[in-house]
Order: structure tokens, then C-alpha cells, then sequence
């Protein structure tokens, strides 16, 4: 969950013929709303003259405006506070925002049985192409190329013109250009199957997945806090 606090008299110059001016603080990817991890890493860039920024009360190192910092994460609910200070020009009065943010941190188990569906995110021109799966193919195969990949984003199947009934087998492997990029497949029973990928260190994944909604889902998220870019998933089912 995230809530901003603007206070400060030039409000007006955060947007301003498309183009974002004033005192800002934008992060290169939000944090989840629940994780396993045991800390969450933040980079963006703040915008503004004289600027500071603290988290949780504690100073954030700045360098030309940007800024990077792993906060480490209690079990449980997290909430995390950034408060910027800066003049949206020179000479003018500083203004400060507040983005807060909660973070759950949670166990394997209950990530699997209450948030593995949750999440958002956003696709930077994406490209899928389909194979297979018709009434006379027992396999199918399903390329999912992005050029961004920011938070989370769900890939349905199905299969297409056959009965859909129990678990799904699949084969997932997934490569990244830049970044670090998570696929995660839930089971009917036992723990969530993973695998993660980086640059020049493609991942594999063998797994089950469960039929919801008449749908088999397959979970891709970016990790460390960043987008994960040049991205492909390819998955056969």
C-alpha cells in the first residue's frame, strides 16, 4: 500500500506540459505488498534544489539526485517512510513529500496460501506469439518477450478446445538482459516452485502448476527493486 504527502505551496509545478518539475521523489519500481525476503532493496532519484531524504528518520545517501539503500525487513507489517525535503527552484521556500509505504514480510507457507496471487506491475512493449494447444495437439508453447519488466505480472494459460480439469505440468525458462526477473509456478499441494534468472544466467523450471478459475497461472516479477529489461519467458505446457 502507498500514500504521498505533498505539503508546500508550488504544488502546480509537479506536472507541467507532460513533463514532471518541482520536488518529486520517484522510486524505478515500488515494493511489493508481501515477500518472503528478508530485506527490500529501494533506487530511484529525487527531484528538486537542496534536496534531503530520509527513511524511516534515518538519512538516504544522495549522489546528483539519485540514491540506492536495502532496508532490512521484521516478520510482519512494514511500514516504510520516506520523507523528501527541496526548493522546486532556487530561491523558493522548500516543500516536503512523504511516500509510505507497507511491506508483509511473510513465511514461505503463507505466501503460497494467501499472496501468491497478489501483486501489480506494468509490461514495456510486450510481444507474445502462441503454438500448439489445439484439439489435435497435446502440447503448446506460449514466448512472452518484454522489453520492461516493472513489479509483477501474471501470464494465464489454458488450454484451448480440450476439457481443462486438475494440475498442469509445464516447462518455463526464462533469460533477462539487464536486472534480475523471478517465474514462480503455485502447485495444488506443497511449496511454490521457483527459479530466478540474471544477465548470462538464464533458469529453467520444471513444474506443476494448479488449475484457478479455469486458468493456470505462471508468476514473473522483477527483483532487487528494479525493473528487469530485454526479458523472455518461454512456456511449455
Amino acid at each position: 500500500m502507498r500514500t504521498t504527502v505533498i505539503l508546500g505551496a508550488t504544488l502546480g509545478l509537479l506536472l507541467v506540459g507532460g513533463c514532471k518539475k518541482g520536488v518529486g521523489l520517484e522510486l524505478d519500481m515500488e515494493p511489493p505488498p508481501a515477500t518472503v525476503e528478508e530485506s527490500q532493496r529501494f533506487s530511484g532519484r529525487v527531484r528538486g534544489v537542496e534536496a534531503s531524504l530520509t527513511l524511516n528518520g534515518k538519512p538516504v545517501p544522495l549522489r546528483e539526485g539519485r540514491f540506492e539503500l536495502t532496508q532490512p525487513l521484521q516478520e510482519g507489517a512494514n511500514v516504510l517512510t520516506f520523507a523528501l525535503s527541496a526548493r522546486p527552484e532556487a530561491g523558493a521556500a522548500p516543500e516536503q513529500k512523504t511516500e509510505r509505504f507497507e511491506v508483509k514480510r511473510v513465511d514461505q507457507a503463507t505466501f503460497a496460501a494467501e499472496h501468491f496471487y497478489t501483486g501489480s506491475g506494468s509490461l514495456k512493449s510486450l510481444s507474445r506469439r502462441s503454438s500448439g494447444g489445439g484439439l489435435l495437439s497435446d502440447e503448446a508453447e506460449v514466448t512472452l518477450k518484454v522489453d520492461e519488466l516493472h513489479g509483477v505480472h501474471f501470464e494465464e494459460l489454458s488450454r484451448e478446445k480440450r476439457q481443462v480439469r486438475g494440475s498442469l505440468p509445464m516447462e518455463l525458462r526464462l533469460s533477462v538482459g539487464q536486472g534480475r526477473a523471478r517465474v514462480s509456478v503455485k502447485p495444488e499441494q506443497g511449496p511454490v516452485a521457483s527459479a530466478e534468472a540474471a544477465p548470462g544466467a538464464p533458469a529453467t523450471l520444471s513444474a506443476t502448476a494448479e488449475l484457478r478459475l479455469k486458468k493456470y497461472s505462471v508468476r514473473l516479477e522483477a527483483l532487487d527493486g528494479q525493473p528487469a529489461k530485454d526479458v523472455e519467458l518461454v512456456v511449455s505446457y
